[in-house]
This record gives C-alpha cells, sequence and structure tokens, in this order.
C-alpha cells in the first residue's frame, strides 16, 4: 500500500480535529478555516487545556449555586419545623378527645350488657315464675292423682312455660345472677322429676285397678269387667301420652329410648312376669341353670302367648284411638313393645349366664368345658328372637329389629368379645379338620368351609344393628378366611419327595381355592355385605381430601373384597409352584437328553444321530422327562376343575420348555470346539453347513413335536403356545426340501438357503439394520417371534469351520 500524502494527512487530522471540537463543545468558537494551520498537535493541545479550563469554571459555577441555595434550604426547613409543631399539637389534641370519646363507648357499651343482662334475668325471672306456678298446679294434679290434670299442666311445662334444653343452656351459660342460674337449674330438675313422679302415680293407678279385677289370676277378665278396664285404657294412654311428651321435651331420640327399656304403660301388665323370671332364672335356684337356657326362653314364649289378647284386644284399640288425630309420628303396636320387653329380660339372663361363664377365665376366651354351654345359650337366645319376629312381620316399624343379643351386648361389656373369640375357635378348628379331608381327596371338604362360613353369616344376622353385625364379620369371618388362607399356604412348603402326591395336594387346595373365591365374589354383591359398607374402619387419612377419597373408595368395597384378593394370590401363588416343580423336574429328567446336545464329542453325537436317524419315536434320553409329564397332566385335566387355573399352568410350563428346548437344545447343535472368533458371520466365502449340526437340530425337532403330543389335552394346537420353537421349525422346513425325501447329502437348494440367511444376518450393528433383517426373516423364512440376534447365534451353531 502507498503511503498517505500529506493533503491525505492534513484531511485525515482535520476530521479528527472537527470531531473533537464538536464532543468538546468548542466547534462555534472557531473559524472552520483552522485546520489549515500546519501543526495540528499544538492545536490539539490548545484545545485541551481550553476544556480544562472550562470544566474548573464550571465547578466554580456549581458551588456558588450552593452557597446562593442553602440559605434558601434552611428557611424551608425552619418552616417545616413549625408546620409539624402545629400538626403535634393538633395530634395531642385529638388523642384527648379521642379518649374521652372511648370512655363514652366503654360507658355505652356497660350500659348495653347490664341492659342484655337485665333483659336476661327478666326474661328467666318470667321463666322461673311462669315454671313454678305450672309445677305447682302439676303438685296439686298429683296430690289429687288427676291424671287429666297433670298431663295438661306437665304438658304446659315441658313446651310452653319452659324452654327447650337448647335455650336452657345458652340462658345459663350467659346469666351473672348465680341466684338465677340456680332456680332454672332446680325447675329443670323438678320438671324432670314431675315427669317420673306422673308415670309412677299412673303405674301405681293401673297396678292397683288390675289388682282389684285379678288380672294375675286371669289375664282375660278385661271381657268380664268393662268399665274398670275402661278406667286402664284411660291409664294407658295417659302413660303412654306422658311417655311421647318426656321423650321429646328431653329430645332423645325415639329409638335410643325404646331399645334399652320398654313402653311405661306395659311395666305395671308385666311386673308379675318380671318379678317371676327374676325369680326363677335371674337367681341361684336351680331353674336358673347356665346350661337350661331354653326354660327360660319356654317361659318367655308361655307368657308371650297368654298376653297376646290382652295387647291386641285390651290395650292397642286403647292406644289406637289415644293416638288418632294428636301425634303425626308413627309408634310401634303394644305387641312388639311387649316382645321388646320380653327379650330385654332374656338378654339380661344372658349376661348373667356369660358373666358366670367368664368369671372361670383370665380372659374373654372361655375354657374347652364352657363352649358347649356357651353356644347352646346363643343358639337359644337365636331361637327365642325368631319365634318372636316371626309374629311381628309387618308390625315392625322402628328399628333396631328387637334382639335379646344386642341387649346382652348392652349389658355385659365383653359379651361380644366372648362370643366371636368362641366363634372363632370353634370355627377354625372345622376349617383345620376340613383342610385335613380336603388334602387327602374328600370332596365334600371344601362344602364343610363353606357351611362354616354360611353359619357365620347367619348367626351375625341374629344382630339387627348394623355396626355390631359389622364387627362381629371383621372378628370372626374375616380371621377365619385369614387363618384358611394361611393353613393352605403352609402346603406350599409340603415335603416335594413325592411329586405326584405334593401335585395332587396342590391341585385340591386350587380346586378348594377357586370354590372359595367364586363363593366369596357371589357374597360381595349380597345385600348382607353391601350394608355393611359404610361400617368399615376407614385408614388413616393425611388430609381431608385424602379421606374424601378413601371413603369413596370404601364405599365401593364390600368388607370380604380384600380377602377375595388374598384368595387370587393364593392360586397364583400355586399355579407358579405347579409350574415351577413341573418344570424342574422336566429338566431334572432330561438331563440324559442334554448331556448329548452338551457334553457329547462330535463323534458321539455322529453315532448317536445315525442310530437315532430312521427313529420316528422318542429319544430314549428323553422318554422318562415326557412319560412323567403326560402322567402329570392326565392328574390336572381330571382333577382341576377350573379350566382356567389349569390353562395358566401349562402356558406358563409351555412358555419355560419352548425356552428350554431353543437355549439348552437348539443352541448347543454347533461345533464345541469352534473358538470364539469364529462364532460370527464374516462373508459369504464362510457360509458352508455344518450337516451334523443339521441333523442334530433336525433331531431335536422330531422329539419336540412328540413332546408337544403331551399338550393336546389342553389344546388342539399346542405350537401356538411354543413360539421359539415353531420358528425353528419353519427355519428346518425352509432349509429342507420337503418336496423330496430327506437324504443328509450336501444339496445345492440347502447351500443356497442357508447362505441366503446368512446375508440377512451379516450386518445388524444398527437398529435400522436389525428391522430390515426382521422383516427379511419373516417374508422369506416365516420367522416372527425370534430376534435376528438369536437367529444368528442359530446360523453360527449351523456354520461349518
Amino acid at each position: 500500500m502507498e503511503t498517505m500524502t500529506s493533503r491525505e494527512t492534513t484531511t485525515y487530522n482535520n476530521h479528527n480535529l472537527s470531531n473533537f471540537l464538536e464532543t468538546q463543545g468548542l466547534a462555534s468558537f472557531f473559524d472552520k478555516e483552522f485546520v489549515v494551520v500546519g501543526d495540528v498537535h499544538k492545536a490539539r493541545t490548545l484545545l485541551q487545556n481550553c476544556a480544562r479550563e472550562l470544566e474548573q469554571l464550571k465547578k466554580e459555577e456549581q458551588q456558588q449555586n450552593f452557597g446562593l441555595i442553602f440559605p434558601r434550604m434552611k428557611e424551608q426547613l425552619i418552616d417545616f419545623r413549625n408546620e409539624f409543631r402545629n400538626l403535634s399539637v393538633k395530634a395531642n389534641k385529638l388523642r384527648d378527645e379521642f379518649k374521652s370519646v372511648l370512655t363514652i363507648c366503654r360507658e355505652a357499651a356497660d350500659i348495653a350488657v347490664q341492659w342484655q343482662q337485665s333483659k336476661l334475668e327478666k326474661e328467666s325471672l318470667k321463666i322461673a315464675v311462669d315454671s313454678w306456678k305450672t309445677l305447682e298446679k302439676v303438685m296439686e294434679a298429683l296430690d289429687e292423682e288427676d291424671g287429666d290434670a297433670a298431663l295438661k299442666f306437665v304438658h304446659e311445662l315441658l313446651f310452653v312455660t319452659f324452654p327447650e334444653e337448647s335455650r336452657v343452656k345458652e340462658l345459663l351459660q350467659q346469666l351473672n345472677s348465680e341466684w338465677i342460674r340456680k332456680c332454672l337449674e332446680d325447675i329443670a330438675t323438678r320438671r324432670l322429676d314431675s315427669v317420673a313422679q306422673i308415670r309412677d302415680m299412673l303405674q301405681r293407678r293401673i297396678s292397683q285397678t288390675l289388682e282389684q279385677i285379678g288380672f294375675e289370676k286371669d289375664l282375660l277378665c278385661f271381657y268380664n269387667q268393662t268399665q274398670r278396664w275402661k278406667k286402664v285404657q284411660r291409664l294407658v294412654v295417659q302413660l303412654d301420652d306422658l311417655q311421647y311428651y318426656a321423650d321429646k321435651a328431653c329430645t332423645l331420640d325415639s329409638k335410643t329410648s325404646e331399645t334399652f327399656g320398654t313402653r311405661w304403660y306395659l311395666i305395671p301388665f308385666c311386673s308379675n312376669i318380671s318379678s317371676r323370671f327374676e325369680y326363677h332364672f335371674l337367681s341361684n335356684r336351680e331353674t336358673a341353670r347356665v346350661d337350661r337356657p331354653e326354660w327360660a326362653s319356654t317361659f318367655l314364649l308361655e307368657r308371650w302367648n297368654e298376653m297376646q289378647s290382652v295387647l291386641d284386644e285390651g290395650i292397642q284399640v286403647a292406644l289406637d284411638k289415644g293416638r288418632e288425630g294428636r301425634r303425626e309420628e308413627e309408634f310401634e303396636d303394644a305387641v312388639v313393645s311387649f316382645a321388646r320387653y320380653l327379650l330385654l329380660l332374656f338378654g339380661k339372663k344372658i349376661a348373667k349366664d356369660v358373666s358366670s361363664l367368664v368369671s372361670f377365665s383370665t380372659n374373654v376366651h372361655l375354657p374347652v368345658d364352657s363352649q358347649d354351654i356357651f353356644f347352646h345359650l346363643i343358639d337359644q337366645s337365636i331361637q327365642l328372637d325368631d319365634s318372636l319376629n316371626k309374629y311381628l312381620q309387618g308390625r315392625l316399624i322402628l328399628e333396631p329389629i328387637p334382639s335379646s343379643l344386642e341387649n346382652a351386648h348392652h349389658l355385659h361389656p365383653t359379651f361380644l368379645a366372648t362370643w366371636t373369640a368362641a366363634e372363632l375357635t370353634r370355627s377354625q378348628d372345622s376349617v383345620q379338620q376340613a383342610i385335613t379331608k380336603l388334602v387327602k381327596g374328600d370332596s365334600e371338604a371344601v362344602e364343610e368351609i363353606i357351611t362354616t362360613l354360611v353359619a357365620m353369616c347367619e348367626r351375625a344376622k341374629a344382630l339387627p344393628s348394623l355396626s355390631i353385625r359389622a364387627q362381629f364379620v371383621r372378628l370372626t369371618q374375616i380371621p377365619l378366611l385369614e387363618t384358611l388362607r394361611m393353613e393352605l399356604l403352609s402346603y406350599l412348603q409340603d415335603d416335594e419327595r413325592y411329586p405326584q402326591d405334593h401335585i395332587y395336594r396342590c391341585v385340591l387346595i386350587l380346586n378348594a381355592a377357586s370354590h372359595l373365591k367364586k363363593n366369596l365374589e357371589d357374597w360381595k354383591d349380597d345385600i348382607f355385605y353391601l350394608e355393611l359398607c359404610p361400617y368399615l374402619t376407614p385408614a388413616s387419612f393425611s388430609s381431608s381430601e385424602r379421606k374424601d377419597e378413601s371413603t369413596l373408595e370404601m364405599l365401593s368395597k364390600t368388607i370380604i373384597q380384600d380377602e377375595i384378593e388374598h384368595f387370587s394370590r393364593l392360586q397364583k401363588s400355586f399355579v407358579s409352584h405347579v409350574e415351577r416343580i413341573l418344570e424342574r423336574q422336566f429338566r431334572e429328567n432330561a438331563q440324559p437328553y442334554v448331556a448329548v446336545y452338551h457334553y457329547f464329542s462330535r463323534e458321539e453325537q455322529r453315532s448317536w444321530v445315525l442310530r437315532m436317524l430312521s427313529s420316528e419315536d422318542l429319544s430314549p434320553e428323553l422318554m422318562s422327562a415326557v412319560s412323567q409329564l403326560r402322567t402329570h397332566f392326565n392328574l390336572i385335566s381330571c382333577v382341576l376343575h377350573d379350566t382356567k387355573i389349569s390353562a395358566d399352568i401349562w402356558r406358563s410350563l409351555a412358555y419355560a420348555l419352548d425356552r428350554f428346548f431353543f437355549h439348552d437344545i437348539i443352541l448347543s447343535c454347533g461345533d464345541k470346539e469352534m473358538d470364539l472368533p469364529d462364532m460370527s458371520l464374516h462373508s459369504s466365502s464362510s457360509y458352508f453347513l455344518n450337516m451334523l449340526s443339521l441333523k442334530l437340530m433336525h433331531r431335536a425337532c422330531k422329539d419336540f413335536k412328540i413332546l408337544l403330543e403331551t399338550f393336546l389335552v389342553f389344546t388342539s394346537k399346542p405350537i401356538v403356545f411354543f413360539p421359539l420353537m415353531h420358528d425353528i421349525d419353519s427355519l428346518l422346513k425352509l432349509l429342507l426340501s420337503e418336496s423330496e425325501p430327506f437324504d443328509f447329502h450336501e444339496t445345492d437348494t440347502v447351500e443356497q438357503r442357508f447362505v441366503d440367511l446368512c446375508q440377512q444376518l451379516e450386518h445388524l450393528d444398527t437398529g435400522e439394520q436389525v428391522e430390515s433383517a426382521r422383516n427379511a426373516l419373516k417374508e422369506y423364512f416365516g420367522i416372527h417371534s425370534l430376534h435376528p440376534y438369536l437367529v444368528r447365534q442359530v446360523a453360527v451353531g449351523l456354520r461349518a469351520i
């Protein structure tokens, strides 16, 4: 490049100088022709000095401006301070005003509280005064034994003058006056006492009238004592109304109130029954024997039959007239209430007898000699419940259904635990005996187990309460199913020295498990178990969302759903166990056959193949294995009832034997003396077929086809379940022309086909190459299941060194 001329240099410096002047803001002070000055460097130095002086002038100007601004800022600060002081004074004044307003508000709040308290006291005093006046009227009616007046004033006391129980509690919490609070509490107590006093008065008058007409001696005396019986009927209606008022005023659930007691009007009629029952069956007399509960049940049934006419014609008629048009609720008939009362008496008998039986034990488990007595007691109770409930069909309105067993459960805290423990112990003994029969071939053993489970359900149905029923099932049937499952699983560890017997036991257990599972699946949709779903115990929840989700899942299952899943797993365990035994025994019996392919020298293999060349029979070395397998298959097909389970066994075994023949036999047909570097396909020049290896493979396929015949007992096309050997058979059919007899001599056809096969398997390095080889094997050689790598191993085994 040529050097720049002085004119060009001057222009270049001129351009830079102009830029410099423009950036410094000094361009306007110089003439544009200044660039003609020769000494550009001096001009630049001059300009830089000018710039420094200009910057110094700017700093001095800023200092002068700050000096002028400072006094002005000082004045502003003084004004701000004065304004702030004024605001502080105003704020203090406002705070004082707020304090005075707050004091006024507090005084107003106190006045409001005092006013509210005075209002509450006024309301409470009015309630107390009116209630005391009404209570005095009730007492006067009691003194005069005027039932109608007593009912009238007690109704006013319960529902008019005295508020509801929730309102009373609210008043007691809010009242400050101690004496007013005590007054309300006294009235609340006395009004309930007044109800009890009226009840006792009416019951006493009924008892007196019944004694006058000789009711205890002749229950049908009301036919001849019309006037006096009308008096009894009026008193019965009054007692029924009184109990209705008491239940409603105390906000008690009618179901709960009638579960543990009885209707008040029945007490005078049943006093003789109750006293006689307690004397004979709840004391230490000979008639109170624990082993004779039928005496007590017979006594109660006799009283039941005696009282039918009295209840239906003498009491129920009066109750229907008294209740007509006065109540919206439906009430039970006198007969139903009487049945509840009788079962309550028998429940006391059960509770007493169970206490005496359990007293000989340190826990809820009964001694062995007491269990028969206990179950006899339970059976008698169930019979009594059924006998009475049979008469009550269509007359039961309120729940629960009368039950002496549930009464015993409420009266004795450990009754249900004792019952379920004894029930489970007895059932487990029965199941143990049934399992012993089962493994010995008794076909009725499974039905005995089912009968035991059904008997548990029937006993649970004797408990009307669904929550108690679910508890009974959870403590009896579910543990029994667990015990049964564990006992059956223990046979997996049974002695296997005699495979035939062991397989036979396993097949019998599979039959039992399948039958039990089918019954459980049928029971799952039964109303008995569906009703128990809401009473399952939910698992612990980590959040409310999880709780809602688990609750929905719980309601979609039944109480035995888990047991169904457990028996499904038990079936799978036994199926796998039987399949493993069959496979292991087949492998052990086939060891001589495997030795021919694994351990024989090539000369020994050649002699063996030539000896078997013309034979269409099974190789002697494999005969024992196939014979044992055929025996086991005949046993399974004859004994195992469920074809789906047998299919699971033989299909799993077919899968295992397919791999056994392929990996242990077919891949062992090659020359054992071949070096590892030669165990691959290099080029077409090395694709020579080893005829001995081909003969060994052909012999293995013949033996395999004979093995397939043992599976004909289960399926007409067993080859479908042997995909690997099916592909090997297809490959041999292609290599060996079936149109001409096979003579084991080299032919161009066999060699050429083998070369074509090897060429398809030369390159398997990428996925595309593998997929291409797979498609070629399917299209030209009929190989669908074998991976190209496995086919190449087969081809390597067939290749000559």
